[in-house]
């Protein structure tokens, strides 16, 4: 039985709507606040991040730094609108 009904769907989909996206942390302004605050949901799934050579599991306490990667499954047909 799934816990969470949406990320499992997420996760098993065998759609090619979805894809994978890279994207190293190169703002300051994204670097520091929690990562809740400043990444966009719904339609996305921060995957993992790769900080200083380590794979970190997100949560949503979780702080970028400079030259973070951030690994993201996301519909593409949606625009992204990032906060600060």
């Amino acid at each position: 039985m799934a816990r969470n009904p949406s990320m499992f769907s997420l996760l098993s989909s065998t759609s090619n709507e979805r894809d994978l996206l890279e994207l190293t942390v190169r703002n300051s302004v994204l670097a520091a606040p929690k990562i809740r605050d400043v990444i966009p949901t719904g339609d996305s799934l921060i995957l993992s991040i790769k900080s200083d050579n380590e794979i970190l599991i997100p949560h949503g306490s979780t702080r970028l730094k400079l030259n973070d990667q951030i690994f993201v499954d996301y519909l593409p047909t949606r625009q992204w609108t990032f906060s600060t």
